[in-house]
């Protein structure tokens, strides 16, 4: 490859991590990313709203810190048949139960 190729490449790949960085600052869902060790990589502005948490409170920690129990020790368990399986497995409940920087709440 040459330097010209390269420097396409870079490009490229400087304008789609720009463009996926808007996206993730501009929709109103929560986006969430955490890697193999339940560690957060990425939290969006919808989820700071949501659950009242700074972004740079919650990258870099465990994503425990956003649930209430049961659903930490449960979450591991999905992450771990996830990383076994493939099979992905959502904690899904009528309303979002999450700690936020206030404590527990239940948002409709």
């Amino acid at each position: 490859m040459g330097r010209g190729e390269n420097h396409q490449i870079d490009k490229a790949r400087e304008y789609n991590e720009s463009y996926l960085r808007a996206v993730l600052d501009h929709v109103l869902d929560g986006i969430i990313s955490i890697n193999e060790d339940r560690i957060v990589e990425t939290f969006n502005p919808a989820a700071e709203r949501i659950f009242d948490y700074r972004a740079v409170e919650v990258i870099g920690r465990n994503i425990r810190i956003l649930m209430p129990e049961p659903f930490p020790s449960q979450h591991d368990g999905y992450v771990t048949n996830y990383l076994r399986t493939g099979r992905a497995h959502l904690l899904q409940t009528e309303k979002l139960t999450a700690l936020g920087d206030a404590g527990l709440r239940r948002r409709p």
